[in-house]
């Protein structure tokens, strides 16, 4: 059995913004408060919305920086922002393999 991967990181996702991926408008729009994670909030929105995927390890990637801790760990308060944590509640089960890897360059 192939298992279910997904790989994403946190600080220049916001740089895909206008890229030439297409998602669904209510996908666009329903991801621009999280704009720390917008091309992979959009994307796993689409995912786990149109096509019933759920995956079963997510790779977290992301600066080990103040603002890279702070996204993942705490979200935005001042922003109202939530945490790449809490927003993952929304799209995987329970038994969610979550692994996170800081130190990388942003």
């Amino acid at each position: 059995m192939r298992e279910k991967i997904f790989i994403t990181s946190i600080g220049n996702s916001r740089n895909y913004m206008y890229t030439d991926y297409i998602f669904a408008s209510s996908d666009v729009n329903s991801s621009i408060p999280y704009k720390h994670w917008y091309s992979s909030y959009a994307l796993l929105t689409y995912l786990v919305g149109e096509l019933n995927w759920k995956p079963k390890r997510i790779f977290i990637l992301y600066p080990e920086t103040d603002e890279g801790r702070k996204s993942y760990h705490k979200g935005w308060d001042e922003k109202n922002r939530e945490s790449i944590k809490d927003l993952l509640q929304k799209f995987c089960d329970d038994d969610l393999d979550e692994i996170e890897v800081p130190n990388i360059k942003n």
